[in-house]
């Protein structure tokens, strides 16, 4: 599950659970996210799509326009991170954690449902799933910035679209690019991503953190590769992984305010350690599983 954390002057003022297929951001009453304070936000600026494991961010054309990272979008597959800037608020994706707000509670009648104007079949529809095709990846070599721009036509059923909906998106070669970014990321040493206490009996699946540079910073910092929920006074950096002699190591940072919990058995860690393949640690309410990847 990933979220929206806003922030506004500087300050975190909110967490929203991305729960809902299609989230509507803007001011009164016809959107999930209300930023009725900002006079720069449309009534409906920007709508949020989630597309399998992916969310994607798409302008709804109001006079102000939609920026993420700084630039200037139509329409922007989000990875963690991403920063989604409207005049005095920022909206930060970020992996979800329970404390944030669900937006299912939001009704159709609070929203006003008859003035809901934004095209839901301009955006793209999920392609098939590979065998890892469904986990988001942090951070990538690839550079993929033409996913904002991207104009992929809807085909009618039994005229060449893929799945067995009415109108079903063909898929372009963004969209395979991602998938292959993802399966490349996938046999490299990473992360798999689990909320606290989720099901990990699948040790594949979750959302994947790549590692790439060494070292790689795990906290609540922006310079932190693993990004974690909420903020902190103390302790902000947890831990750090480092890439010694071609294995990974994971070392404490701070062991009284922010500990690393280690294994099944869950002892804090003290010192650094090698991970082994499949070996699991939770921190900052993620928990997660670290695999080596393909053998060289």
């Amino acid at each position: 599950m990933r979220q929206l954390t806003l922030i506004r002057d500087g300050k975190k003022v909110a967490e929203y659970l991305l729960d809902r297929r299609d989230v509507i951001i803007g001011r009164g009453r016809t959107a999930h996210i209300r930023l009725d304070e900002n006079p720069v936000v449309s009534r409906q600026h920007l709508v949020i799509h989630e597309q399998g494991q992916l969310h994607v961010v798409e302008d709804l054309g109001g006079a102000n326009g939609t920026f993420v990272n700084d630039k200037q979008v139509g329409k922007h597959t989000l990875r963690p991170g991403d920063r989604i800037v409207l005049g005095r608020d920022t909206l930060r994706y970020d992996f979800g954690h329970r404390g944030a707000l669900s937006l299912r509670s939001v009704s159709q009648e609070d929203l006003g449902a008859d003035d809901l104007s934004f095209e839901t079949d301009s955006f793209v529809e999920p392609v098939p799933e590979l065998s890892v095709s469904d986990v988001s990846v942090f951070q990538t070599s690839d550079s993929l910035q033409d996913l904002a721009k991207r104009n992929t036509p809807v085909v009618p059923r039994g005229h060449g679209g893929l799945g067995d909906g009415q109108m079903t998106a063909v898929a372009d070669k963004a969209e395979l690019e991602m998938l292959l970014a993802q399966l490349t990321v996938a046999r490299k040493p990473h992360l798999r991503v689990f909320l606290e206490g989720g099901d990990v009996t699948n040790l594949d699946a979750g959302d994947v953190v790549e590692l790439g540079e060494s070292p790689a910073l795990i906290g609540h910092t922006d310079a932190c590769t693993v990004r974690l929920p909420g903020r902190k006074w103390f302790g902000r950096i947890a831990g750090r992984l480092s890439n010694e002699a071609g294995r990974w190591h994971i070392a404490p940072e701070s062991t009284f305010w922010n500990p690393i919990w280690m294994g099944e058995d869950e002892y804090r860690l003290e010192k650094i350690r090698m991970l082994e393949d499949r070996e699991m640690f939770e921190v900052g309410g993620l928990r997660f599983v670290y695999r080596k990847g393909e053998e060289r």
